[in-house]
């Protein structure tokens, strides 16, 4: 999932912006897709007032937070563009606004999802040919689709030529601005996958589920070697900056050691590869 998200951060953080707020988004959204498919109570104040999951169909849940995702990229993009404000402001205010929303809906509590379609839970959970876990397929193709958009397109050297010099950019006729939003729907689209294959892998949401998510995602994308600045960068990287970021985590839960000692790892290793 990290790999996935990371393929919208990579273009993101290419063409010159940032974004913190995935990963309260994610978890707003895994608690949206619970409201809708469950059939839970959640509390939406102390003095008991409860409303209940609507039972919606799996796949229809799926497609409306899909358009949440698109949605809120949309809105990312069009503030950072047109309203001329830091990705980091709007992104670190979508970081906190995501959050409180995701309290607010189910009080804390953890959503349990019962009762999914089989052939939804066999594209999240189900593995190909019986031996490739269906969620390494996902991130294979998110991986290739992300390669061949960024390498390969029109639109792919205009993420790369707006993160490297925008003006110049400007004036070779790109739009600049269009650039940047196609990437933050890009990301909020990705963001609305990753709930799906979520929910149907797990088919339950933790309190607190995508704390330190974007932080996990981030940390991906720069050990894969994308340039904070902008202007390079690469989904190959990326899918390798995760691979390391997930044996570490691995790694420190082998040794017993304290899960403080996995972000202290990955600390010096991206002030390694920034210094390099």
């Amino acid at each position: 999932l990290w790999t996935i998200a990371g393929v919208g951060e990579t273009f993101i953080i290419i063409s010159g912006e940032i974004d913190f707020s995935i990963g309260s988004l994610f978890g707003f959204l895994v608690m949206v897709m619970g409201v809708l498919v469950g059939n839970s109570e959640f509390p939406v104040s102390e003095q008991g007032v409860y409303f209940a999951g609507l039972e919606w169909n799996v796949w229809l849940a799926a497609a409306v937070v899909i358009g949440i995702g698109l949605v809120v990229g949309l809105l990312n993009g069009f503030l950072v563009t047109k309203m001329r404000l830091p990705s980091f402001v709007v992104t670190l205010a979508g970081w906190v606004g995501w959050q409180s929303g995701m309290r607010v809906i189910t009080g804390l509590q953890p959503v349990f999802f019962e009762s999914l379609s089989p052939v939804f839970t066999g594209i999240t959970q189900g593995k190909l040919f019986g031996k490739i876990p269906m969620l390494s397929v996902w991130m294979v193709l998110a991986v290739i689709a992300g390669h061949l958009l960024l390498t390969r397109t029109k639109f792919g050297y205009h993420v790369q030529a707006t993160g490297d010099n925008p003006e110049a950019a400007k004036k070779t006729g790109i739009k600049t601005d269009r650039v940047k939003i196609a990437c933050f729907v890009l990301m909020g689209g990705l963001v609305a996958l990753v709930t799906v294959l979520w929910v149907g892998y797990l088919t339950a949401a933790p309190m607190l589920t995508g704390i330190a998510f974007e932080l996990q995602v981030i940390v991906a994308v720069i050990i894969g070697g994308t340039v904070l600045g902008g202007g390079r960068g690469s989904i190959v990287g990326t899918l390798l900056g995760a691979a390391v970021f997930g044996m570490i985590f691995n790694g420190v839960v082998l040794l017993r050691w304290q899960s403080a000692w996995q972000w202290i790892a990955n600390g010096v290793i991206i002030l390694a590869v920034v210094t390099i």
